[in-house]
């Protein structure tokens, strides 16, 4: 662990991802260090003792710890794998970087959250930005999406028409900005309004 604090944490359960994001962290930063974890309770023991001012968690160990990672004082960036919703993350507050993406767009993306800042654990602009407001009905149809429920079971569940339940619907995409069933499950996880047990 360097002196000085500059210390970045990779945690996630692929070896090669963490070592491959550590070499290149290391490229593009010499003068910090680069500390691989592959379980979330060896790093917040670590995380007790020593100064980090980046954290890189795959998704797998960011989802059930989130109330951890949103308190942390380091910027955590959330490992993603594939393509995902900008929106979804971004209203949520998230940084994150996709593993899947080519060399370039992985260095275009780790400038990106480099030149965002580092003050605080999340980027402050998004978590100052107005939430989108969901009327009570609306949040218990996102509730129930997230938890995986079919429009029919949201309807017979709440006692309303499947033409009220995708009305609805329309109404949390449009003011949510998010249109997949996996970004809004992803929303409403980071909100509080579901457990991830429920999905």
């Amino acid at each position: 662990m360097r002196e000085d604090g500059f210390n970045i944490a990779v945690v996630g359960p692929s070896y090669l991802t963490a070592v491959g994001l550590k070499h290149l962290i290391e490229s593009m930063a010499p003068f910090a260090e680069v500390l691989i974890y592959d379980d979330f309770e060896s790093f917040r023991a670590d995380a007790m003792r020593k100064h980090f001012v980046h954290c890189f968690v795959d998704w797998t160990l960011f989802f059930p710890n989130v109330p951890y990672f949103k308190s942390a004082s380091f910027v955590t960036i959330v490992l993603v794998h594939g393509a995902a919703d900008d929106s979804a993350l971004s209203r949520s507050g998230i940084r994150y970087l996709n593993v899947e993406e080519g060399r370039h767009d992985t260095l275009a993306s780790l400038m990106k959250i480099h030149g965002e800042g580092h003050v605080g654990g999340h980027s402050s602009a998004v978590a100052r930005s107005e939430k989108p407001v969901l009327s009570a009905r609306e949040t218990e149809v996102l509730r129930l999406v997230a938890s995986g429920c079919l429009n029919k079971e949201i309807a017979d569940r709440l006692g309303i028409s499947v033409t009220t339940v995708v009305s609805h619907r329309k109404n949390i995409t449009e003011k949510l900005n998010i249109k997949s069933v996996p970004s809004l499950t992803v929303y409403a996880v980071l909100h509080g309004l579901v457990g991830i047990d429920k999905i």
